[in-house]
């Protein structure tokens, strides 16, 4: 069963189906910006592919890179 969501939503917490609960996983890329001179393709970004259990854990991993990293969330695609 296909679930549409409305246009624009990055991130939903649960779907209900009448009794049926179904926990949604994120999948998104998210690109950081380094700050680090760049050569050749990369132009300073590091880009990662992770699968969240909400908005809270993706939230808590940006916070977590920008602490430890330095590194800026630039952009955000959920796939």
């Amino acid at each position: 069963m296909r679930v549409e969501y409305p246009k624009g939503s990055v991130f939903k917490d649960t779907v209900s189906m009448s009794n049926i609960k179904l926990k949604v996983m994120y999948k998104v890329q998210l690109v950081f910006k380094t700050g680090q001179i760049s050569y050749g393709n990369n132009r300073g970004e590091w880009v990662v592919t992770k699968q969240f259990n909400d908005k809270n854990h993706c939230d808590n991993f940006i916070n977590y890179i920008n602490r430890t990293k330095g590194y800026l969330l630039d952009e955000l695609f959920e796939l």
